[in-house]
């Protein structure tokens, strides 16, 4: 336990102060005393096979962050950008997660921080005095579309493909698979840094984003965290990043219109079901789809004067989906006011259909059936 602690805080400090060689050399002096000839093999691959996939998107990231920014943080420039690799084993390829700060002020950041004391956190602070900490105020996330880390599945299968019964073998040869991607992307990170760089050459920080606990069922154990401060070049991107910038606005227009579509099309549908459902068939069922029928129209007349500042008064039906997308897309064309097909329909309204077809008599089911393109659900539950 004791010369595990000690590999873990040496391959921290001569990562988090960019000793790559020297890195490497103590992975490969214990796995040859572990006799790990997997992991010597996987390292005596060329390293520039190792990148991070992505990386000439992260300038117009760095502006799609921006419309996530409320109040007083409007209009601010970024400080600082951080990549942190994600140690979840339920992707394909390892997530390197993006991030961006409004301040170079910065704290430890450890998976442990938020299970230590104060005087813990001081402790770990000064032992890793030679090492970067990372920004933690004003942060925003860029998540849906992380980078990727290519070119390391022999040493991420010795990571989730090992045997499930324990053995000292088995844990050493995940800690030392982990410690080289460890070194691996720390030195993809500063090899792009460095040919590729950054717009403006914001600092750089490389670091590990943990899934949630460090105990999470689905997490990749990367050992000690090793986090270190780079300045890159400053990268050419406008062109690249006005590209990306002008996709993104057009697909978040698309989904919006698409979004609008299904709105309008289950509010369509749920009012049509309940005007067919005869008030004597199932009477508390039919209160209940009532209800919900009324409790969607009311949230959605809140949304409008909440949102868009328009009084919709006791609207519903046409009215209704009218002034939504009005206040959606500034006028009413007929391409949004059109039906989605049913299967286009979220799931949640599908089982509500299934509620309706089961319960609401002849009509309703007649109704529901005489869409040939809707899902199987509907028919399966009724």
């Amino acid at each position: 336990m004791k010369r595990t602690w000690h590999f873990g805080r040496r391959l921290r400090m001569l990562i988090g102060t960019g000793q790559f060689a020297r890195t490497e050399q103590l992975i490969r002096l214990v796995a040859a005393k572990l006799v790990a000839p997997d992991v010597i093999a996987a390292l005596d691959r060329p390293t520039d096979q190792v990148r991070i996939e992505g990386w000439d998107t992260i300038g117009a990231r760095m502006e799609e962050a921006k419309c996530f920014l409320h109040g007083d943080n409007q209009g601010r420039d970024w400080r600082a950008v951080i990549l942190g690799l994600r140690n979840d084993t339920g992707v394909k390829d390892l997530r390197v997660e993006t991030l961006f700060s409004m301040s170079d002020q910065a704290r430890l950041w450890h998976p442990l921080t938020d299970f230590l004391s104060d005087f813990q956190i001081q402790r770990q602070e000064r032992e890793l005095g030679t090492q970067a900490l990372v920004p933690d105020t004003d942060l925003v996330t860029m998540d849906v579309a992380p980078l990727r880390l290519l070119g390391l599945d022999d040493l991420y299968a010795m990571q989730v493909n090992q045997p499930v019964s324990w053995s000292k073998q088995r844990e050493c040869t995940q800690d030392l698979a982990a410690a080289a991607i460890l070194l691996r992307f720390h030195q993809a990170v500063e090899r792009h840094a460095m040919t590729d760089g950054l717009p403006h050459g914001l600092p750089l920080y490389a670091t590990v984003k943990p899934v949630s606990r460090p105990m999470e069922v689905n997490a990749l154990n990367f050992g000690e965290v090793a986090t270190r401060r780079l300045s890159p070049v400053v990268g050419n991107f406008e062109a690249r990043t006005a590209e990306l910038v002008a996709e993104a606005k057009q697909a978040r227009e698309a989904e919006l219109i698409h979004d609008t579509r299904r709105l309008i099309s289950q509010m369509r549908e749920r009012e049509a079901v309940l005007a067919r459902w005869p008030v004597w068939h199932n009477p508390l069922k039919r209160h209940g789809f009532a209800e919900q029928v009324q409790r969607e129209q009311r949230l959605t007349r809140d949304a409008l004067q909440r949102m868009h500042g328009i009084e919709a008064g006791n609207a519903d039906g046409e009215t209704l989906i009218r002034l939504l997308v009005e206040a959606r897309h500034g006028k009413v064309t007929p391409e949004l006011l059109a039906d989605l097909p049913a299967k286009d329909r979220s799931e949640l309204h599908q089982i509500s259909m299934a509620y309706a077809k089961m319960f609401g008599g002849r009509r309703v089911r007649a109704y529901l059936m005489a869409h040939p393109d809707r899902p199987a659900i509907v028919d399966e539950i009724g």
